[in-house]
């Protein structure tokens, strides 16, 4: 049994399984719509295109990302539907519908592909490969379908060509925005203190890639460009509202900076569960938790329905399987930056659970990339990662590091400046015993050749403790 043919069988095996509340939906018998409850409350809609080909859709997350074209949803349903309607389910194999365009994935990246049901035109044949993907660009595509009516188009596949075309213009937009910075003739947004040059091509990145990973080393201050991406965000009118998760340590450090550097206000989500309800409703842009009440305030973060969700320490998300991942993945905003100093291209589990946040579809499937890039030892553990310009080049779209030694340039001279702090009443009479004891020892030691390796000893305990 293949890699694919497992993961195919493991969601057939759920799907019969696990307990459902299926509902037909639709207006025909079998190949319909359906609703699919779950006992964790969730509920899907399933579309059921074929009883024998995996060809049909759920709007569940797993189906989204396994590109196997099934899921333990749509086992359910064909399960549920084989026991329940035996005669219709055996007829309904040979309904026949119209070729269409879905998603699919091809081993490396996501493609459109025709699933054939019906003959097309040469037109359209031409575009295809042997496999029947879509070989052409997507404007190639839109050209063909405004010309051609004889396939259906899914859902996905009009979302994919928008998302495309948004990247694109997005694209053009930022290298026109960083031409204008550099002329002079845009300013950016004002704040009190004016960032560094870097610093101010990577808030430019962050807000015309509506989407994105700011991985630069620790010090770059990555949260002041987060900052600064939301206050222009919000000049344009397109972010109302900013939601910060952060780890609890550094809530407060979030809420100081942002007034360090503008005039907007922010609120701190902390206190008891009805104290956190008002200041959800608190109408300021930026709203800051930590995020262990992501799963606690789910409702409440949902009816705030943030335009921006920035994640500090994303690397918190990187246990797929945790119900904190699972919540803060459930958030949707059009826009998301995700902040992290550590170098998740070399860590291939975290990297992947990170940006499936930002891009669902970007890197795969899971079980797909890890068996592409991960070398295995033979227990099954980690050995290696393999094909690692690959990734980075998929990733780089959404994904800007850079290194303290590249911006070196941009940073003002070291100033080193000392400090004299007054000790408090306890520490002084610990201070005082300590080095009292220490010029006991010196004195009787003064005049010897060599110390007594206990008197030795004791001092490095004096003026290490």
């Amino acid at each position: 049994m293949t890699r694919k043919e497992l993961e195919i069988e493991k969601r057939r095996e759920r799907g019969r399984s696990q307990r459902f509340i299926i509902k037909n939906i639709g207006t025909e018998p079998i190949l319909s719509l359906f609703s699919v409850g779950s006992v964790s409350g969730n509920t899907y809609q399933v579309e059921i295109r074929s009883t024998s080909e995996l060809i049909n859709r759920c709007s569940c997350p797993d189906y989204e990302t396994n590109g196997l074209g099934t899921c333990k949803h749509i086992e359910a349903t064909l399960f549920w539907l084989r026991k329940n309607f035996p005669k219709e389910f055996k007829g309904a194999k040979k309904e026949v519908k119209k070729s269409f365009l879905t998603l699919a994935y091809d081993g490396t990246i996501t493609r459109i592909k025709l699933v054939k049901n019906t003959p097309v035109s040469e037109m359209i044949e031409k575009h295809l490969t042997r496999d029947r993907y879509f070989k052409g660009s997507v404007k190639d595509l839109k050209r063909l379908l405004e010309r051609k009516q004889e396939v259906e188009v899914t859902d996905e596949v009009w979302e994919y060509i928008k998302s495309y075309e948004e990247n694109e213009r997005l694209k053009k937009e930022r290298e026109k925005l960083i031409e204008e910075i550099k002329g002079g003739k845009e300013k950016f947004v004002r704040l009190k203190h004016p960032l560094f040059p870097y610093q101010l091509l990577g808030s430019v990145f962050l807000s015309l890639t509506q989407r994105a990973i700011l991985a630069d080393d620790m010090g770059l201050g990555k949260t002041v460009q987060a900052i600064a991406s939301s206050i222009y965000l919000k000049k344009l009118k397109k972010v109302r509202r900013v939601l910060v998760i952060s780890p609890a340590s550094l809530k407060h450090q979030w809420k100081s900076e942002i007034e360090k550097f503008c005039d907007e206000k922010a609120v701190v989500i902390e206190g008891t569960k009805a104290k956190r309800k008002k200041l959800y409703k608190e109408e300021f842009l930026f709203h800051i938790l930590n995020y262990e009440l992501t799963y606690r305030d789910k409702d409440e973060i949902l009816s705030l329905n943030p335009d921006l969700v920035i994640l500090d320490e994303a690397q918190r998300i990187k246990n797929w399987k945790a119900k904190t991942t699972q919540t803060v993945k459930s958030i949707k905003s059009k826009y998301a930056f995700i902040l992290t100093g550590t170098p998740l291209e070399n860590r291939l589990e975290e990297l992947y659970s990170v940006v499936q946040f930002i891009d669902p579809l970007l890197l795969g499937p899971a079980w797909k990339f890890m068996e592409r890039h991960i070398e295995r030892d033979e227990w099954g553990g980690i050995a290696g990662y393999k094909r690692l310009d690959e990734v980075r080049e998929k990733i780089s779209p959404i994904f800007l590091r850079r290194r303290k030694d590249e911006v070196l340039d941009d940073l003002p001279p070291r100033l080193d400046e000392t400090y004299t702090i007054e000790l408090t009443g306890v520490q002084r009479m610990i201070h005082d015993a300590y080095r009292n004891e220490l010029k006991s020892i010196y004195a009787r030691n003064i005049d010897k050749d060599k110390w007594p390796k206990e008197d030795l000893a004791r001092v490095l305990e004096l003026i290490t403790y």
